[in-house]
């Protein structure tokens, strides 16, 4: 290859040339030998609530196991917690019920007696969640259908 500086030719070899990548500000950058793949590393708003969304289904699942719920024993949930929560649970609330079989998810000021119960600590405040058999199954469900 060559290159012109200053009026004058110079011949550059491969081996004197050093490609590096470097990412703009949110970004980050792989590469191999043939290809190179850039990604958006901004989280959205949207983003943010899934990730939350996904540690709600985690807590709930959890809170499952400590009631003793068989795999298929459907669940009536609540959550209690600051408004922002309210645009998690409009935007994943299906998601979240489908996740964790509840056929039931609703915001509750207090938990339900005999309902176990657990908190999530999240950026925007704490969140109460409550669990407590439905009274049946995934089967019952699929049976009335």
């Amino acid at each position: 290859m060559h290159v012109q500086l200053n009026g004058e030719a110079h011949e550059v070899l491969p081996e004197e040339v050093e490609v590096k990548l470097t990412p703009k500000p949110g970004w980050a950058l792989a590469n191999d030998s043939t290809y190179v793949v850039a990604l958006s590393t901004t989280l959205t708003e949207s983003l943010k609530r899934e990730g939350v969304a996904r540690g709600l289904v985690r807590q709930y699942n959890d809170l499952r196991k400590s009631a003793g719920f068989r795999v298929e024993d459907l669940m009536l949930a609540t959550w209690g917690g600051n408004g922002e929560l309210e645009k998690v649970f409009a935007e994943f609330g299906d998601y979240i019920k489908h996740e964790t079989l509840a056929s039931e998810l609703v915001r509750a000021d207090a938990a339900p007696q005999n309902a176990t119960t657990g908190s999530l600590r999240l950026d925007d405040g704490e969140v109460l969640l409550s669990v407590r058999p439905a009274g049946t199954t995934i089967k019952d469900t699929q049976a009335d259908q």
